[in-house]
């Protein structure tokens, strides 16, 4: 997941890569490595979530939520929602 994240770090906004799956995974996505790996800013400084929101959601050519942690926190308690969260997705995903 870390190298995901890191792939879509180095797009550009003119890549023309569009992300296919909500919004709110493409967060949760972000928060998860954030939470669990040590990225780091173009500058050395540790890249903090808000960062990582912004610089991905431009790549991406997309518009990031006001409270990007709000939605990534709320994404990952869903409750009473048919969806699995999508750390174990991901996984699945990877597996088959």
């Amino acid at each position: 997941m870390k190298a995901d994240v890191e792939e879509l770090l180095r797009l550009t906004p003119d890549s023309g890569r569009r992300w296919t799956h909500s919004r709110t995974d493409l967060l949760e996505m972000i928060y998860i490595v954030y939470l669990t790996a040590d990225l780091s800013r173009d500058d050395g400084s540790p890249a903090t979530f808000r960062w990582l929101v912004a610089r991905i959601f431009s790549n991406l050519n997309l518009r990031p939520p006001a409270n990007p942690v709000a939605v990534a926190i709320t994404a990952r308690n869903r409750k009473g929602v048919r969806q699995r969260p999508y750390e174990e997705r991901y996984f699945y995903n990877s597996t088959t």
